[in-house]
C-alpha cells in the first residue's frame, strides 16, 4: 500500500526522500485518513528544557519495545490497512534500503500527533538507538504561511534551514537518523486547522 521507492532523495543536509501527494500513499487514502483522524486520543505534551523541547499533541499506537500483536485498540477501515502496511517486513526492509541503512533488524514506533496553534519542536538529532523516522502528513488544506513545516539543518547552531518541508496533506519525509540530522518542526503560526501527521520510527532491533 505504500510506495517507499517513489520520492525524491536527497543528501544535503542529510538523507531524506521527500514524497509528493500520490507518491508513498494514495490522495483517496489520505483524505481518508484525514477525515478520521483520532484527535480525542491525542494528549498534551510540553518540554521546555533538556535536548529536546516541545509543545504538541500525541499519542502512541505501536510501542517498539512490544510485539505487533501489542497494537492500540483499531481504529477500523483505512486506519488498519496503513498500519499493517506499516507493520510489514516489506515495509521495514523497503524504507531501510531506500535511506541506505543496514540492519538485520528493526523494530517500529508508530505515533500520532497533532500541532495547534503555538506548537512546536526545538531543533534536535535523535537517540543514537533510532535508524529512521517517518512522517506522513494528514492535513488536509495546510499552506506554508501556518508554519509546521519540518525544518532541517546543516548543523545544531546555523539560522537558517537548509530545506523546509511544508507539512500538506498525503506528502511524507522519510530521513536517515545520524549525529548530524538536525531537524524542527517550526512553530505553528495561526493555523486554522491542526497540523497533523502519523509519525513511523525505525529502531534497531
Amino acid at each position: 500500500m505504500l510506495d517507499v521507492f517513489g520520492g525524491t532523495r536527497y543528501e544535503r543536509p542529510f538523507t531524506h526522500i521527500s514524497y509528493d501527494v500520490g507518491e508513498l500513499l494514495a490522495l483517496e487514502a489520505a483524505v481518508e485518513l484525514s477525515a478520521s483522524f483520532p484527535s480525542a486520543r491525542l494528549e498534551s505534551r510540553r518540554r521546555v528544557s533538556g535536548s529536546k523541547s516541545y509543545l504538541l499533541r500525541t499519542t502512541t499506537l505501536i510501542d517498539e519495545r512490544s510485539s505487533p500483536a501489542a497494537v492500540a485498540p483499531s481504529l477500523g477501515g483505512r486506519w488498519q490497512e496503513v498500519i499493517d502496511s506499516l507493520l510489514s517486513e516489506g515495509y521495514r526492509s523497503s524504507i531501510t534500503e531506500a535511506l541506505g541503512i543496514e540492519a538485520s533488524r528493526v523494530a517500529l514506533e508508530i505515533r500520532l500527533s497533532a500541532y495547534q496553534a503555538g506548537g512546536w519542536m526545538g531543533r534536535h538529532t535523535d537517540r543514537e538507538d533510532k535508524l529512521f523516522s517517518q512522517n506522513i502528513y494528514l492535513s488536509p488544506s495546510w499552506v506554508a504561511e501556518w508554519g509546521g513545516g519540518l525544518a532541517m539543518y546543516c548543523d545544531a547552531t546555523v539560522a537558517e534551514p537548509s530545506r523546509v518541508h511544508v507539512p500538506t496533506l498525503g506528502t511524507s519525509v522519510a530521513f536517515r537518523r545520524s549525529n548530524r540530522s538536525w531537524h524542527e518542526v517550526m512553530e505553528v503560526n495561526h493555523a486554522q486547522e491542526e497540523r497533523r501527521a502519523i509519525l513511523i520510527h525505525g529502531y534497531r532491533g
